[in-house]
C-alpha cells in the first residue's frame, strides 16, 4: 500500500499563499514609504511657498508701488504741492521696511536684493540732494501770492489813479501832449513791471534786470508828471501813486531776493533725469525679482501637481496589481485545493471496509 507523505512546507499551498501575502504587504509598505516621502516633500514645498515665495512676491509688488509713488510725489513737489513731501517720506519708510523684511525671508537672493538696495539708495539720495532740499514750493507759493496781491492791491489802483489824472488833464489842458505822454508811459511801465515779475516766476532770469529798468523809467516819468501837474488834486493823486509804486518796488525786490526760479528749473531737470535713469533701473530690478519669484511659485505649484498625480497613479497601479494577484491566488487555490477535494472524498469512501 502506497503511503502519502506530507509535502515540504516550501512547496505547500500555505507557504505559497504566505509568500504572496508577504509580497503584497511589502508592496503596500513600499507605497506607504513612498507616499510618506512625497508628502514630506510636498509639505516642504508648501511651507517654502507659503512662507517665502508668496510673501516675497507680495512684498515686491508693494515695493514697486512705493517706488512709483515716490517718483510721482517728487514731480508733484516741484509742481508746487508741498504736501507731497510727506507722501514721499512715508513711502520711503515703507520701502525700507519692506526691503528689510524681504532680506530676512529671502536669504538665498542676497545678490539681487543687494543690487536693489544699491539702486534704491542712489535714487533716494539724489532725490533728497537735488530735489527735496534744493527747491521749496512754499517759497514759490509765497512769491505767486505776492504777485497776485501786487496785481490786485497795487498795480490796478495805480492804473486807476493814472487814468483819473489823464482824464482830468484832458479836461483842463487837452493840448498838453507832453503830460499825456508821461501818463501813458506810466501805464505802460506799470504793466511791464508786473509782466517782468510774472515772467521771472516762470523762470526767465533776465526779467530781474528788465524790472529794474522799468522801475527806473517809471520813476523818471513820475517825476516829470509831478512837475507838470502842480494843482493840489493832481498832487494828492501823484502822492498816492508814489506810495503804491514804493510798495510795488519793495515787494518786487523781495520776490527777486527770496525766490529763485532757477532752483525749480534744476529740480524739474533732476526729476526728469531720476525718472529716466535711477527710477527706471530700480523699477526694472524689482520687476525682474518679482517675475523670478512668481516663476518660482508657479514651478513649485507645478511640481506639487506632478507629485500628487504620480502618487495617485502609483496607488491605482498597486490596487490593480493587488486585484490581479488576489484573483490569481483565488484561481490557484481553487485549482489546487478546492476542486480536487470531492475526488479525494470519493477515494476515501471507496477505501473504507464494508460492514
Amino acid at each position: 500500500m502506497k503511503v502519502n507523505r506530507p509535502r515540504p512546507f516550501s512547496k505547500s499551498i500555505v507557504s505559497k499563499i504566505g509568500l504572496i501575502m508577504t509580497f503584497i504587504t511589502l508592496m503596500v509598505l513600499g507605497l506607504s514609504v513612498s507616499s510618506y516621502i512625497m508628502q514630506e516633500r510636498v509639505n516642504r514645498d508648501v511651507e517654502r511657498t507659503t512662507r517665502h515665495e508668496i510673501p516675497s512676491a507680495i512684498i515686491t509688488m508693494q515695493m514697486l508701488r512705493a517706488a512709483s509713488d515716490m517718483n510721482a510725489s517728487m514731480l508733484k513737489y516741484v509742481m508746487g504741492r508741498h504736501e507731497s513731501l510727506a507722501v514721499f517720506l512715508e513711502n520711503q519708510q515703507d520701502f525700507e521696511n519692506w526691503l528689510e523684511e524681504l532680506q530676512a525671508i529671502k536669504p538665498d537672493a542676497q545678490q539681487q536684493l543687494t543690487r536693489i538696495s544699491q539702486l534704491y539708495e542712489r535714487f533716494q539720495r539724489i532725490a533728497h540732494q537735488k530735489v527735496l532740499t534744493e527747491f521749496d514750493p512754499i517759497a514759490e507759493q509765497w512769491a505767486r501770492k505776492q504777485l497776485m496781491r501786487l496785481s490786485i492791491d497795487v498795480a490796478r489802483p495805480m492804473d486807476n489813479l493814472i487814468a483819473e489824472l489823464k482824464a482830468a488833464q484832458e479836461l483842463k489842458q487837452p493840448d498838453n501832449l507832453a503830460v499825456l505822454q508821461y501818463l501813458d508811459q506810466l501805464i505802460d511801465e506799470n504793466g511791464d513791471m508786473l509782466t517782468e515779475l510774472n515772467q521771472y516766476l516762470e523762470g526767465r532770469a533776465s526779467s530781474r534786470q528788465f524790472f529794474m529798468e522799468d522801475m527806473a523809467t517809471f520813476e523818471q516819468y513820475l517825476s516829470l508828471a509831478e512837475f507838470e501837474l502842480n494843482d493840489p488834486a493832481s498832487l494828492r493823486k501823484i502822492a498816492q501813486l508814489s506810495n503804491h509804486f514804493t510798495s510795488l518796488k519793495r515787494s518786487g525786490i523781495a520776490i527777486f531776493n527770496n525766490y529763485q526760479p532757477s532752483a525749480k528749473v534744476a529740480a524739474m531737470e533732476a526729476v526728469r533725469t531720476l525718472s529716466d535713469h535711477e527710477y527706471h533701473a530700480l523699477e526694472n530690478a524689482l520687476s525682474t525679482f518679482a517675475q523670478g519669484t512668481g516663476n518660482e511659485v508657479t514651478r513649485s505649484m507645478t511640481d506639487l501637481q506632478s507629485i500628487l498625480h504620480s502618487n495617485q497613479l502609483n496607488l491605482g497601479y498597486l490596487l490593480l496589481f493587488i486585484l490581479f494577484v488576489s484573483s490569481a491566488m483565488y484561481f490557484y487555490i481553487y485549482q489546487s485545493f478546492t476542486q480536487p477535494l470531492p475526488h479525494w472524498q470519493i477515494l476515501c469512501s471507496d477505501s473504507l471496509p464494508v460492514t
